[in-house]
């Protein structure tokens, strides 16, 4: 998986303009951004809770810590304060911890609603942001 540098995504999503359409305005992509990355990080923090081989925790480990920085980077670039964001990764944990029944046993749910949506975020962000503000933002099934 490639894991791209926050500041280079953000630096990237401040000097494109969006095309006329239905995208969303710099500040809207970001914000928009933050809270998918939002998910994700807390996508990964609730799979690290399940998983027991070391290999597995710790490249999700890496990952959690991209996807939270990413959020804090995009969020605070786009007006948001870090109580906001906060608070969105403790709703986002506590949201995908419902979608399981809090068990790990469950854990097919959330790695069908996120996985594919996350590792494509996590593979190409600067795509997917240029995305948010050409086409607006896709919706999690």
């Amino acid at each position: 998986m490639r894991l791209i540098k926050p500041f280079l995504i953000l630096a990237t999503g401040l000097t494109l303009v969006p095309a006329l359409g239905a995208g969303l305005s710099k500040e809207e992509a970001l914000s928009e951004f933050s809270a998918e990355c939002t998910q994700c990080a807390a996508y990964n923090a609730v799979s690290i809770r399940c998983l027991t081989k070391g290999e597995d925790k710790a490249k999700v480990e890496e990952t959690l810590k991209f996807f939270s920085d990413l959020q804090y980077a995009t969020g605070k670039a786009a007006g948001v304060s870090a109580k906001a964001i906060e608070d969105r990764f403790v709703l986002a944990v506590e949201s995908i911890k419902s979608d399981m029944d809090s068990n790990c046993v469950n854990i097919s749910v959330i790695i069908k609603k996120y996985g594919q949506f996350c590792k494509a975020i996590a593979e190409n962000p600067d795509q997917h942001l240029m995305q948010l503000m050409n086409e607006g933002p896709s919706k999690l099934e």
